[in-house]
Parts: C-alpha cells; structure tokens; sequence
C-alpha cells in the first residue's frame, strides 16, 4: 500500500504539470479506484485467513458488519458467478453464508446459480440464512413498497418477489433442507420460529425492524435456514429441531 501510495503522488505531481483538468481528474478518480480496490482486495484475503476454519460470509454486505463474519460485496464477491466465488473460497470451506435482501435483486436464472454456488461452497450441515421482501404480505402498501419496480430504495434493481414457498422450491431443488423462520401464509396468517441472531442477524425482521415498534409485522421479511444435508450432527449450526422441511 506504501508503493501504491507513493506511485498515486508520482501521477498526480505529473499530471498536474502536463494534463487538461479533465483529463487530470479522470486519471486521478481511476487510480484512486484502484488503489481502493486493492486495498478491499486485500482487507477480504486476511479476513479469510483470520477466520481459521470457522468460515461465516456475509453476501451483500452493504455496510453491515457483524462479529466473526466476513463481510462482502459486489464487484469483488458476486453469489452468482462460480468464478468470482472460487477465486475467494473452497469447496466445502464455508460454515455459513447471511444475506439479507439480495436475491430479490437476482434474476431466475442468476438465482439458480446463485444457490448452487452456495451449496457447493458449505461444508456438509452448513447453512445459508436468507431473508428476502415478503411477497404474501397482507398489507398492499408494503408490497407498493418492495415489488419489483416499487416505490421503495432499490426496488428499481428488484427482479423477482418470493413468497416462502417458491423460495423454498428454489432452495430445495438444489439439495438443500429449508427451515422457515418468519413468513406470511396465503391466508395473511404471519409465522414466528424462533431463531438465534448470533447465527446470522437479521435488522428487517419481526424483533429487530425499527417500524414495528407499533406494529409487530409492519415490516417482515420471509426468513428461512437452507441446510446443506450432513450424516450427522456438525455442532456449529443453528439447531434444526423439527425445522428440517417446510410445512406441508
């Protein structure tokens, strides 16, 4: 970082003397660019390293940061390209993945590749916690809110709104066994298993949305554990109890 640094100031005492300020200013913000992905590039290496076999990743991070996981985002990490994976984990390597309100923004296709990805990157009995918009919700102001296209932040970038059982589907198509944590039935009947934040928090849940201070469901979200199946008990994961398969 020192050498990079140093190279930064060469550039700029240069370009000051023989550039256009256009051109100045287009060269500095893309090596600044540079010089700031590296740095995350290597921040994310000793992250890995520093987790010593105890593997938890945060997919779409955003700022979130939570202890003894390993934050990531786009561009560096992308849960839909095997390749981006790869060239960061091992197969089998990852204890537990988090995200929350990312794969409303993946496409079917992307989100098929995503969950793949993700259960060829779990150790045996590993789990991925997602939380994703409620599609069943009862309340039409909150799917104004979060439908793709909607008029919540973001909801440009949405691309599909589940419900728990086409996220289940999808989930359990690629072999895992999915535990629901909180969702809307199609009667408009709102579910609560309860879950332990220390195995992955989520903030746009029942307990822990600021909106529901009034309400208790005011803002939800559909939560669900994804397990990749194990012969036995792994000892590191939330426990299943009776959560091994979604309800009838």
């Amino acid at each position: 970082m020192r050498l990079a640094s140093k190279i930064l100031g060469v550039v700029r005492f240069v370009a000051k003397r023989v550039l256009p300020v256009p051109v100045r200013v287009w060269v500095r913000t893309t090596i600044e660019k540079a010089v700031d992905e590296q740095s995350a590039r290597l921040q994310l290496r000793e992250a890995i390293r520093a987790s010593d076999g105890n593997l938890k990743v945060i997919i779409g991070a955003g700022g979130t940061i939570l202890q003894g996981w390993v934050a990531t985002d786009l561009p560096l990490v992308d849960v839909a390209d095997r390749i981006s994976l790869m060239s960061w984990f091992q197969t089998s390597s990852v204890r537990a993945f988090l995200a929350e309100h990312v794969w409303e923004h993946l496409s079917t296709a992307q989100a098929q590749a995503a969950v793949g990805n993700c259960h060829q990157l779990l150790m045996p009995g590993g789990y991925l916690r997602i939380a994703v918009p409620d599609g069943l919700h009862p309340d039409p102001k909150y799917i104004d809110y979060v439908k793709p296209g909607g008029t919540g932040p973001g909801c440009d970038d949405h691309q599909v709104l589940y419900t728990y059982r086409t996220l289940a589907d999808l989930f359990e198509a690629a072999g895992f066994e999915v535990c629901p944590l909180e969702w809307f039935d199609e009667g408009g009947q709102f579910h609560f298993r309860e879950w332990d934040p220390n195995y992955g928090f989520v903030s746009r849940s029942t307990r822990y949305d600021e909106r529901n201070t009034h309400n208790p469901t005011a803002y939800t979200s559909i939560i669900v554990d994804a397990f990749r199946p194990s012969d036995g008990c792994t000892g590191f994961g939330p426990c299943r109890g009776k959560c091994n398969t979604l309800i009838a």
